[in-house]
């Protein structure tokens, strides 16, 4: 009997020898600890070469169904420090794996890549604002090929860019088991349109896509005016890129053709009233979608009168929002009189969006008039005018939220992250930045806030109150910032 050592020199050889020959096509390419023996044999790593990736055939325990033990041996294997939380959701068995601003990177993200080829519990992954980068979204991409479990994933905030975007609808030409994908937040450009939207429009069941927070423009509105003509999506978010009027009518061309599309947010892009026009129009050509959210797209009186046309055409639509644009709150009487006039056995609207604006004095009695008409629509408000005067009641922000609003200008601004951001901040690498160290990151990106206001907003992102904030507690704040609230501009 062969001893241990030449046991291992022997398996050693033929692992080496298998290696070395020309890979043959596999219905299954892809085994658990390929990337930990492909990192140790310090092989560069090649994105065409799934035998760097995801490829070499080391055994796991038998017990280990949940991936959770594959996870620490993987990260152990790499000198990455292992995420307690993230193995204690494995362990656990969820179906959920939320991994929001956990800072797993190029490292963390290939070993959960590896446990994830072994786990079939998880059928949602939410890994945003990670810093995945391009291994990252490669080993994502390799190991979604052999894992058929997982339906939802969101990538959202990660800087991916163009080699991602290819990456990404590799992705989805290799597995069709994806029905929901975020990618907002990761600085697409319009050539990645046409990349991304080839492999959006012929996937069989791909339902929900968010490609909000980008930076798409006319240049790519014919590529989504396509992909709405074909798509068989539910929900489409394309919402704060940079779509103008063109664009407008571009899409709102393929909305006219769409016969699946149930929920679509427009919000944020600059449309003005041509645009307005464009989707009013579009409303009166589409008989399926149920949701149109397009706030803040710099409509006026004009525009708005456009879309209520279209409202009172279309025999599907339930929720219109139009909150943040620049209606007058003659325009809203108007429309609050054009709603009388609608067919409640035809129309289906029950909710109309009117957050930031504001409203007649004469509200309250026009809405008694509309629903005698239509019992069940529903108007959200922005600012109601007082009967005994004009001026309207500010909306107050205070300390902090002024400064997560500077913030957020600054990010934009600058086009960074806020894991960027924080990684400036951060002097000493500790993951963490303590009060001093955000005081002089501030004041080095010359945000403008005074003394007084960063103490307030320390205050707040301090949610637990060790003296110190973290990724995830900066991040969630600025995510949870109502800002279409804040910052909308009203017309009085």
């Amino acid at each position: 009997m062969e001893n241990t050592a030449d046991v291992k020199i022997n398996a050693k050889k033929q692992a080496e020898k298998r290696l070395s020959k020309p890979q043959e096509k596999r219905s299954s390419a892809l085994t658990v600890d390929c990337l930990m023996e492909s990192e140790m044999r310090n092989k560069p790593f090649n994105d065409d070469d799934s035998e760097t990736v995801l490829n070499v055939a080391v055994k796991r325990p038998s017990f280990d169904i949940t991936g959770s033990q594959t996870y620490i041996r993987a990260c152990k294997m790499q000198h990455v420090v292992p995420s307690s939380k993230l193995a204690k959701q494995l362990a656990e068995g969820n179906t959920i794996l939320n991994l929001p601003y956990y800072g797993l990177a190029e490292g963390g993200t290939m070993a959960l890549s590896i446990a994830m080829l072994v786990n079939t519990s998880v059928t949602c992954l939410y890994l945003r604002g990670n810093n995945i980068g391009q291994k990252g979204i490669s080993y994502i991409q390799k190991m979604m090929v052999e894992n058929n479990s997982i339906t939802d994933l969101d990538l959202s905030e990660n800087e991916l860019k163009e080699f991602g975007a290819k990456t990404i609808a590799t992705m989805l030409d290799t597995n069709r088991f994806i029905q929901k994908i975020d990618i907002s937040g990761n600085e697409f450009t319009d050539s990645d349109a046409r990349v991304l939207s080839r492999s959006i429009e012929v996937h069989p069941v791909l339902e929900f896509v968010n490609l909000s927070h980008n930076l798409f423009s006319d240049s790519s509105s014919p590529v989504f005016e396509q992909l709405l003509e074909n798509c068989k999506l539910k929900y489409l978010d394309i919402s704060w890129n940079q779509f103008r009027t063109h664009g407008a009518m571009h899409i709102s061309s393929g909305l006219k053709e769409n016969a699946y599309l149930k929920t679509f947010n427009v919000s944020w892009n600059g449309f003005d009233d041509d645009g307005g026009a464009a989707f009013g129009d579009a409303l009166v050509n589409n008989g399926f979608l149920t949701e149109l959210d397009i706030s803040s797209c710099r409509i006026t009186a004009e525009g708005f009168g456009k879309l209520m046309c279209g409202l009172k055409s279309n025999e599907r639509l339930e929720i219109l929002k139009v909150g943040g644009n620049y209606i007058p709150k003659e325009a809203i009487e108007t429309a609050l009189d054009s709603l009388v006039t609608f067919d409640p056995s035809t129309t289906k609207i029950r909710t109309i969006d009117l957050t930031g604006l504001h409203l007649p004095r004469s509200f309250d009695q026009k809405m008694h008039e509309v629903r005698q008409v239509l019992p069940m629509l529903k108007i959200k408000p922005g600012c109601e005018e007082s009967v005994k005067g004009s001026r309207t009641k500010p909306v107050y922000v205070d300390s902090a939220t002024e400064g997560l609003i500077a913030i957020k200008q600054y990010l934009e601004a600058k086009s960074i992250s806020v894991f960027k951001l924080f990684r400036e901040f951060d002097d000493d690498n500790s993951d963490s930045i303590d009060y001093n160290e955000f005081k002089r990151g501030i004041q080095a990106a010359e945000i403008p806030l005074p003394s007084s206001k960063i103490d307030k907003l320390l205050q707040h992102l301090d949610s637990d109150h060790n003296g110190e904030i973290e990724l995830a507690e900066l991040a969630t704040k600025l995510r949870g910032l109502s800002e279409k609230l804040i910052r909308s501009k009203t017309v009085s």
